[in-house]
C-alpha cells in the first residue's frame, strides 16, 4: 500500500504573494501554483519528462488546457516543462494568478520565473517529502 505524501510552501515574485501545493502520487506529481489577489485555475499543464532530442539530458513534452479568457498557459507551460525535467517526473500542474491592476513589470516577472518557481518548488519536494521517507 502506498502513502500519499505532499508538499507546499510560498514566496513573491514583483510583490505578488504565490503559493504552491504538491502531492506525490505513485507516478507523479500533482503541483499547484496560485497567487495574487484571487487564486484560480486558469490554465492545466500535462507535462512529460522524456530524453532530450540532442541526445544529452532531458527533455520534456507538455500539452494544456486553458480556461477561457485567462492568461496563466505560458506560465503553466514553461513551469511545468522545467518541473518535469528537474524531477524527471510525469507532472499536472494547475496555474491561477490574478492581480488586480497588474503591471507589465510585474507580468515579464513573472513569465522570466519558472527557473526560478521551478528550483523553490523542486526544493520543497525535496526537504519535505524526498528526506523524510524511511
Amino acid at each position: 500500500m502506498s502513502r500519499v505524501h505532499s508538499f507546499s510552501g510560498e514566496l513573491q515574485i514583483a510583490g505578488i504573494p504565490l503559493f504552491y501545493q504538491g502531492i506525490v502520487t505513485g507516478d507523479g506529481l500533482v503541483v499547484t501554483l496560485t497567487g495574487g489577489d484571487r487564486e484560480h485555475i486558469g490554465a492545466v499543464a500535462w507535462a512529460l519528462p522524456r530524453p532530450s532530442l540532442r541526445g544529452e539530458g532531458v527533455s520534456a513534452d507538455v500539452s494544456l488546457l486553458v480556461r477561457p479568457g485567462h492568461r496563466d498557459d505560458e506560465l503553466a507551460r514553461q513551469l511545468g516543462k522545467e518541473l518535469a525535467m528537474n524531477l524527471e517526473e510525469p507532472l499536472l500542474l494547475a496555474v491561477g494568478i490574478h492581480v488586480d491592476q497588474i503591471t507589465q513589470g510585474q507580468i515579464t516577472a513573472l513569465l522570466d520565473a519558472p527557473p526560478t518557481l521551478a528550483r523553490v518548488i523542486r526544493s520543497a519536494y525535496l526537504d519535505q517529502v524526498i528526506k523524510k521517507q524511511p
